[in-house]
Formats: C-alpha cells, sequence, structure tokens
C-alpha cells in the first residue's frame, strides 16, 4: 500500500501499476493534473488477474485536492486500517475536490466505481463511466456536490445513487443501467 502523509503532486504521463489488493491513500492535499496527450493511469500491475483496491483521498487535510485527465482501470475496494473501502475510487470525510476530464472502468468485486462519502463540495465534470460492478456514482451523507457532464455506460445496478445528500445533477446520460439511472433515497435533495 503507498499512504501519502504529505501534499503530493503526480505529473502528467505518470503510470500506477497497482498489485492486487493494494490501495494509495492520500492524506493531504493531492495535484494529479494530467493532459489529454499524456494522462495519469491507475490500472492493475502486469499479468495480473485480480483487481487492486481503491485509490481514496480522505480527510479534512486533503480538501482543495484536483484530479485531471486521469485513468482508473481495473480497481475494487478493500480494507486497510478502520477503512472499508466500496470503490475503486474514493472521496472520504473531505471537502473542496474537483475530478475532472477523467474516466473510470472496469472496477470489480465491491460495490462502487466512485463513493463519496462525509464530504462537501465535490465537483465531478467531464466524468465517463464503463462496467460498473454495482453503482457507478454513490454518494452518501454529503453535501453541496455537482455532478456535470457524466457519461455512464454497462453499470450492473445504478447509474447514480445518492442517500442522504444534497446535490445537483447537469448533463447526465446513463446507457444501458441494470437497475436506476439515477436513484434519489433517504433524505436526499436533488436539484
Amino acid at each position: 500500500n503507498l499512504i501519502f502523509k504529505n501534499e503530493v503532486k503526480i505529473l502528467p504521463g505518470t503510470k500506477f501499476l497497482i498489485k492486487p489488493n493494494k490501495h494509495i491513500i492520500f492524506k493531504k492535499k493531492v495535484l494529479a493534473e494530467g493532459t489529454k496527450e499524456l494522462p495519469i493511469i491507475f490500472k492493475k500491475n502486469q499479468n495480473e488477474d485480480k483487481p487492486w483496491g481503491t485509490v481514496a483521498i480522505i480527510g479534512k487535510n486533503s480538501k482543495n485536492s484536483i484530479l485531471k485527465n486521469i485513468f482508473f482501470e481495473g480497481g475494487s475496494g478493500g480494507h486497510l486500517n478502520q477503512y472499508k473501502f466500496l470503490s475503486m475510487f474514493s472521496i472520504h470525510n473531505t471537502s473542496d475536490i474537483q475530478i475532472l476530464n477523467s474516466k473510470f472502468s472496469s472496477n470489480e468485486l465491491f460495490d462502487d466505481t466512485i463513493h463519496i462519502i462525509y464530504s462537501n463540495n465535490i465537483l465531478l465534470q467531464d466524468i465517463e463511466i464503463k462496467n460498473a460492478y454495482s453503482d457507478a456514482i454513490d454518494i452518501d451523507i454529503s453535501n453541496d456536490i455537482s455532478l456535470k457532464n457524466i457519461k455512464i455506460q454497462d453499470s450492473k445496478n445504478d447509474g447514480v445513487d445518492i442517500m442522504e445528500s444534497n446535490a445537483t445533477v447537469e448533463k447526465l446520460v446513463v446507457i444501458n443501467s441494470k437497475d436506476k439511472g439515477d436513484s434519489i433515497c433517504e433524505n436526499s435533495n436533488l436539484i
């Protein structure tokens, strides 16, 4: 596992080849700004069949993180110390996070591709998600979540699942979801 306790800057073109059940955790601000020509990639280690764990942005000290032009593929979820991660990419107990121009594909075993929980002022913009193992985006107990220009294809459960959260959604396209396109439940407000 990689656990970053200091601020991190990830350069365009960086590739993370992750072994099965291993996690990458950012506990401070992370600036991962790839380009269209040189995206930042998180995927399975070469010749591995089993999924890696999660990439997570955790805690109040990780606020103001930005991930741009990122490609995630073949992650899952898992356990690390007191945390149980239900997704390939997790935003947990933080605020003021931007995920921009990024693609997520083929998470395995655990529920969600992206999970946002106990967080505020999170922006997901220009995002593509394909082949979600269950929910593509799951938002729990969070406020001021903005989803803009999101395309979800072939999720095995909901496209977007929102519980006890406040969110704004603009230009959401969900294709071939096996359950609901957008599930709004348990004290949620959605515009």
